[in-house]
């Protein structure tokens, strides 16, 4: 009986490692270009918009707009596709419109460890050890926006001078 117990431990255990080696559910692969049809990317100053697809927020930045007064770095204007995964540990970045923080409305916001960004991403608050990351993006001729989520750009203070211009179709 002893023998047989022992057996039917190791059974389990080598069943266990084999489901997790050669899972029976394949995940499906993250898209790599996104579009984006003209209608739907936001205007100068919006609401950033969230992308499920493609798991980034596309941010309208007017010009100078999503600096902080301790980085400074202000750029053109125009169009980012922002990460929504934190740099610290993976969670997942949401847009606070609402959210009050040092005179401004609308940052945004990890809700596992409160770090709070620009609306370009620029860390300025929380254990993160940088800015939002960024995804390439490029316009068409006809204002449609194509993302590219294969290579994220790691987020640095020059998150603003990042944003591609933008005038729509």
């Amino acid at each position: 009986m002893f023998f047989g117990m022992v057996g039917l431990g190791l059974m389990s255990v080598v069943g266990a490692l084999l489901v997790f080696a050669w899972p029976s559910v394949e995940a499906a692969p993250k898209p790599v270009l996104i579009t984006i049809a003209a209608e739907d990317v936001p205007a100068a100053g919006d609401d950033p918009v969230r992308v499920a697809e493609g798991r980034f927020f596309l941010v309208h930045l007017w010009p100078e707009e999503g600096t902080h007064e301790f980085h400074g770095i202000g750029g053109e204007g125009g169009l980012l596709a922002l990460s929504w995964r934190d740099p610290h540990r993976g969670c997942t970045v949401v847009w606070r419109a609402d959210f009050f923080f040092e005179g401004e409305r609308g940052w945004f916001r990890n809700p596992c460890h409160g770090e709070t960004y620009t609306k370009a991403g620029v860390r300025v608050f929380g254990p993160a050890p940088r800015s939002l990351d960024s995804f390439a993006l490029k316009v068409e001729a006809d204002g449609d926006i194509v993302v590219n989520t294969t290579r994220p750009t790691p987020g640095a203070d020059d998150n603003p001078t990042r944003a591609v211009p933008y005038f729509g179709p």
